[in-house]
C-alpha cells in the first residue's frame, strides 16, 4: 500500500473474514445435481439433468468473492489524502450595521466619522477567523450589502 493511500474506515477490512468463511462454506456444499442423481433413474438422468463441470460451478463463487472483496474495500474508504475534519466549527454570526446618514460626514474627528467607521470595520473583519459575517448599511432605509458569509474579504472589498 503506498504511503499516500489511507483508509478512512479500516475496521471494514475485518468483514473479509466472514466473506472468506462464507465462500469456503459455499464451495464445500454439494451441488444440487448430486442430490438429483440419487433420486432420478440412471438411464433417464442424462436426458433430464444438465451436467455441469466443476469449473462452471466455481465460476459464480469466484465472482461472488471478487464482488464481495471489492465492496468491502470500498466500504473501508480508500483515500489518497486525508481531509482534516474539524472537531469544532464556530457557527456564530456577526451582523455589522453601518450608518450612512449625513451626520457620518461630520469632520469633528479626523478624517471623518464614516472613514473611521470603515477602518474600524476593516479591523474587526481582519481579526475575525471563523464564523459568518454580514454587512447592513442604513440611512433612511436599511440595505443588505452582504448577507451572512464566511468570506470576510468580500465585505472588506465592498466597504
Amino acid at each position: 500500500m503506498p504511503a499516500e493511500l489511507q483508509l478512512l474506515r479500516p475496521l471494514w477490512l475485518l468483514a473479509l473474514l466472514p466473506l472468506g468463511l462464507a465462500l469456503i462454506w459455499l464451495a464445500r456444499q454439494r451441488p444440487g445435481m448430486q442430490r438429483w442423481k440419487n433420486i432420478v433413474d440412471v438411464q433417464l438422468a442424462p436426458h433430464v439433468l444438465i451436467g455441469g463441470s466443476r469449473r462452471s460451478r466455481r465460476y459464480p463463487l469466484v465472482l461472488l468473492g471478487l464482488a464481495g472483496a471489492l465492496a468491502i474495500v470500498a466500504l473501508a474508504g480508500p483515500a489518497w489524502q486525508k481531509i482534516p475534519t474539524p472537531v469544532f466549527a464556530s457557527e456564530e454570526g456577526l451582523v455589522i450595521a453601518l450608518d450612512l446618514s449625513r451626520s457620518m460626514n461630520a469632520e469633528d474627528v479626523a478624517p471623518s466619522r464614516i472613514a473611521r467607521a470603515r477602518f474600524k470595520i476593516e479591523d474587526i473583519l481582519n481579526r475575525r477567523d471563523e464564523g459568518q459575517t454580514a454587512l447592513i448599511v442604513y440611512a433612511a432605509e436599511a440595505f443588505t450589502v452582504s448577507p451572512l458569509t464566511d468570506d470576510a474579504q468580500t465585505i472588506v472589498s465592498q466597504l
